[in-house]
């Protein structure tokens, strides 16, 4: 039956030609299958092969958005104040959620908020590089470990299966937590915090906060403007080097954040950014924390801030082999799981032997 309701549908033409990205498409349909928040993205439908041997193509079918908040941020549109506290207090709540399900998204930028500009809805979207917190065993590798600071020079095998690590190529580098980029691995959702941190910034500042060039111009510009993070605040780092590098940079003073941002007048708005752009992660607020602050308190909505009553399973994709068979035959499952509505802890292996 027909509901009217207009909808996205994705094509991945030949989705196992390249092994990492269909890694990702697995990673994201495993987790897209499992969410349910309406402040993240909607799977509404996987068109399921016939048949695994002729499974090529991939059709994803989620809810149709107007634009993304990049879009938005660059347009001739600009955004009220109130418009701002009800997109970053969405962009919370969809993250609490997904954060709760033992999942780090890993790549939240402008461009993976898709917005209903009707509704001033937002949801998160792209899960391809999401990771799965709860009892990983293995490092993902995205990219190369040398694409990390040039003065760090990590082995391969210094990132891979010895501990819970997480590889360095997360999120486009002008929302990328310094921790990340200071070769800390087993980092956890202050990452997603410091992403929304610089969001934030952004949508106050329509530009981007910290537009480094490359890593060393990235912590070069964090901080200039934050002040020169103490010795003890530096805890995560282990690498002689990198510490090296922060303690001899110059000793900048903690700037006003009015100096930089001096279009804002809403002092709320100024008070929750310098929560959340904390260099140390410990010292940074937690989405929970952010709740309560004042500049978001009128936007409230408790069914949007309930935890996910399930953590996500997903050490089975990041251990898989990296060719098509093993690939296909995961993928092909999480597509039959799906549309039997299988619930979020269950395996796939069973869809796949019937």
């Amino acid at each position: 039956m027909s509901s009217g309701k207009q909808v996205a549908i994705k094509k991945v033409a030949s989705a196992f030609e390249d092994m990492v990205d269909a890694k990702r498409m697995l990673r994201e349909v495993r987790l897209m299958r499992q969410f349910n928040h309406p402040n993240v993205v909607k799977l509404y439908d996987i068109m399921e092969p016939p048949y695994i041997e002729d499974f090529e193509d991939l059709y994803i079918v989620t809810e149709l958005m107007s634009t993304d908040l990049q879009k938005i941020l660059y347009s001739k549109t600009k955004l009220s104040e109130e418009q701002m506290q009800y997109l970053l207090y969405q962009l919370v709540a969809g993250m609490n959620y997904i954060n709760s399900a033992s999942v780090l998204h890993r790549d939240l930028k402008p461009s993976n908020l898709l917005i209903d500009i009707q509704t001033c809805n937002l949801q998160i979207c792209d899960f391809g590089l999401a990771r799965g917190t709860a009892g990983q065993k293995d490092a993902i590798e995205d990219a190369p470990a040398t694409q990390g600071l040039p003065i760090m020079q990590p082995t391969p095998e210094a990132a891979s299966t010895e501990q819970q690590e997480y590889t360095e190529y997360v999120v486009t580098r002008w929302y990328r937590a310094p921790e990340i980029m200071l070769g800390f691995h087993a980092y956890d959702q202050a990452i997603d915090m410091w992403s929304i941190g610089c969001i934030f910034g952004e949508m106050l500042l329509l530009q981007p906060v910290f537009p480094g060039n490359d890593y060393i111009h990235q912590l070069k510009l964090i901080v200039k403007m934050l002040g020169r993070p103490l010795q003890e605040d530096l805890w995560f780092v282990s690498n002689q080097n990198a510490m090296n590098f922060m303690l001899q940079l110059p000793d900048y003073r903690p700037q006003v954040l009015k100096t930089k941002f001096h279009n804002v007048n809403n002092t709320d708005a100024l008070s929750l950014l310098a929560l959340i752009l904390v260099f140390d992660p410990k010292k940074r607020i937690s989405l929970h924390d952010v709740f309560q602050h004042k500049y978001i308190e009128e936007f409230r909505e408790h069914e949007l801030e309930q935890d996910a009553d399930f953590h996500v399973k997903i050490d089975d994709v990041e251990t898989t082999k990296l060719n098509k068979k093993s690939l296909q035959r995961m993928l092909y499952g999480e597509i039959r799981a799906f549309h039997r509505q299988a619930p979020p802890d269950h395996g796939v292996e069973d869809e796949i032997k019937d």
